[in-house]
């Protein structure tokens, strides 16, 4: 009976043994199995680069990837690996344009000038050109000023003090959204920049360096055009631009500064005179030349308006002849 029991326990035990060695090899079958493709995926050459923002997008084909012999992980760290949406910068600071047009008028142009160009450059700012007119007694002077956009509160106040302000326009332009675009495809294009002379350095054949520096190129290209717009707006940020109408004050009831008298002599009285007859009589003769031109070149058309008047009178006279005398 023991031994029927011992028997019995030993074949239970071997069950147990081969159904959990059963299990363990169906799992670890099954974990090979999930993780050959993840590994297979994970060391895929990586080809493509796609920059959504730069609109940069570089597709190396089998053969040139072939060519330059890129093991799995050479490839992994080569590849280019721009991130489709790059992450625009945060910053708080604001890009805004403001510039202005003002109109003032004062009493005397040229000293007011002075005193505003003073002014200008010693708070930052300096004369970007200008132009002056005169009309009589009267002075105009347009000038353009680039001052710190700060400033530009304090100039307007200034001119205020300074003379009667005409017309004062100011304007802002908030290129925030634009500028941080362009910045942040600046920024993408170094980046790929920069792994594409990592991959340069792999190049192994001719051809191989002409695609890529082509690429290159083209990115270069791109890097060039998008930093002259950063910069051109940073100078623009940088600098409010002023358009100033300076004029003077208009004083109809001026009196001049200096009355002297002034008289003519004998004979410039004579000479006057002399010259008055002769302009009467040149203008008299100047009459009747052209009256006679015009009566000769009409004449065709006058002596045919001659013919018909006297036709037309002969016949009326005819008429009248040939009609009886009425009784009285």
């Amino acid at each position: 009976m023991y031994k029927s029991l011992f028997v019995l326990l030993f074949v239970f035990i071997v069950l147990i043994s081969g159904i959990f060695a059963g299990c363990g090899a169906s799992e670890y079958t099954s974990d090979q199995s999930t993780a050959a493709p993840a590994n297979n995926s994970s060391r895929g050459v990586a080809k493509e680069a796609y920059n959504k923002d730069s609109k940069v997008r570089v597709q190396f084909d089998e053969e040139l990837a072939g060519e330059m012999n890129f093991s799995d992980a050479d490839s992994g760290s080569a590849a280019v690996t721009t991130s489709r949406t790059a992450a625009k910068p945060v910053s708080s600071i604001r890009k805004v344009i403001k510039n202005g047009d003002v109109s003032i008028e004062v009493k005397k142009a040229g000293e007011a000038f002075d005193k505003i160009s003073k002014w200008v450059n010693t708070n930052g700012g300096y004369e970007f050109n200008r132009n002056s007119s005169v009309s009589g007694d009267s002075t105009q002077i347009t000038a353009v000023f680039k001052l710190p956009p700060e400033k530009l509160g304090a100039f307007i106040k200034f001119l205020e003090d300074t003379g009667k302000v005409i017309n004062s326009n100011i304007s802002s332009d908030d290129i925030t959204d634009q500028y941080y675009d362009i910045a942040s495809r600046l920024e993408s294009n170094k980046k790929a920049r920069d792994q594409f002379l990592e991959i340069l350095k792999k190049a192994q054949t001719v051809d191989e360096i002409l695609k890529v520096q082509n690429e290159l190129n083209r990115i270069n290209e791109e890097i060039d055009s998008l930093q002259g717009r950063i910069n051109m707006w940073d100078k623009l940020v940088a600098e409010s631009t002023i358009n100033l109408t300076i004029t003077e004050e208009s004083a109809p009831l001026k009196p001049a500064e200096d009355v002297e008298w002034k008289f003519s002599s004998f004979n410039d009285v004579l000479k006057s005179m002399k010259n008055g007859f002769i302009l009467t009589v040149n203008t008299i003769v100047n009459i009747l030349e052209w009256g006679l031109v015009i009566l000769v070149s009409a004449s065709p058309v006058l002596l045919i308006v001659a013919i018909v008047i006297f036709i037309i009178y002969r016949s009326m006279r005819k008429k009248r002849k040939a009609q009886p005398p009425t009784e009285g």
